[in-house]
């Protein structure tokens, strides 16, 4: 988490213990977020959450689900998202939170911009730049 912005999404019913760790693709995977095809040799980020019962044992079957991001979401979330976020809802929740931002407050900060990936970096310029134009539209009505 930067200090740079912070979306938070209060989770509700999430799991007990969340796991993340980057890895190297060895097969093509999806992201979940941007569903681009993560290819062979590529850094993503795996993810998981544990749940675990009254005793404190791993619920094996609430705990098998596993989320692969690519390296652009994950530098995006990890720029953006202070608290708590939606898997594969990260970028509809930015695109509001930019909405509220870009409006009515001080903007998106270069040393924020400057920790996306470059790719993230242009899909985030491409939300500010549908906020302007939807700004625009409406002011011409």
């Amino acid at each position: 988490m930067t200090n740079c912005s912070c979306v938070a999404v209060y989770v509700e019913d999430g799991p007990d213990e969340w796991n993340e760790e980057m890895r190297v693709a060895g097969t093509e995977h999806k992201c979940v977020e941007c569903r681009r095809t993560i290819e062979l040799g590529e850094e993503y980020e795996l993810s998981w959450g544990e749940y675990f019962d009254d005793d404190g044992d791993v619920i094996e079957s609430e705990s098998t689900k596993e989320y692969t991001v690519c390296i652009d979401c994950t530098s995006m979330r990890r720029a953006f998202f202070c608290e708590g976020w939606y898997i594969g809802r990260t970028w509809n929740t930015l695109g509001d939170h930019l909405a509220e931002v870009v409006q009515f407050g001080n903007g998106v900060s270069s040393e924020c911009m400057m920790q996306l990936t470059k790719s993230a970096r242009d899909d985030v310029c491409d939300i500010i730049e549908d906020i302007w134009s939807d700004e625009e539209e409406e002011e011409a009505a």
